[in-house]
């Protein structure tokens, strides 16, 4: 019989004795998940701003294609701001659907770069302005789909074992 156990013994134990809603938080969350969850809180508080804007324009419009471009923008805002929202949170929590709905948004997001700079610019320029505007979104992507980060959010919690004696 061992009179003492290891760390990571101790901490498994102590894992298990957490009632289920806590296990999930007490894994070991990758810091560049912890990022880019926290970028989603920022951009739902980004997108908050152009929703106030909105409403502000909406209030006393200019012309009609002021208000038509705030009933845009207002749409929008209340679309992407759950989405964001929920996306943190997910991932924050190590929800495996949230990095899949980051993954697809990363990707629409590099698409949408590429596209929208080779449709403005000159092939050679356009590629190379999506390259540049498609950097950071890549990066996460590629972060995303990593097999280590992705099997922190396939983690399961193996039932703590009596030591062989």
């Amino acid at each position: 019989m061992r009179d003492h156990q290891t760390q990571s013994e101790r901490l498994a134990a102590n894992i298990q004795s957490l009632p289920p809603a806590d296990r999930a938080s007490a894994r070991t969350r990758p810091t560049g998940v912890m990022l880019i969850a926290l970028l989603c809180v920022v951009a739902v508080m980004v997108v908050g701003t152009y929703l106030v804007e909105a409403v502000l324009v909406l209030r006393d419009p200019g012309s009609p294609d002021d208000a038509a471009a705030a009933r845009t923008t207002l749409a929008l805002a209340l679309g992407f701001m759950p989405l964001f929202l929920a996306m943190g949170i997910g991932l924050w929590r190590l929800k495996n659907w949230a990095r899949l709905l980051a993954i697809g948004f990363l990707a629409v997001t590099i698409v949408s770069f590429f596209v929208s700079a080779v449709s403005r610019y000159p092939v050679g320029t356009g590629l190379l302005l999506g390259l540049n505007r498609g950097l950071i979104p890549g990066a996460m992507l590629l972060y995303l789909l990593h097999p280590a980060i992705g099997s922190a959010f396939q983690t399961k919690f193996a039932q703590t074992q009596e030591p062989s004696r």
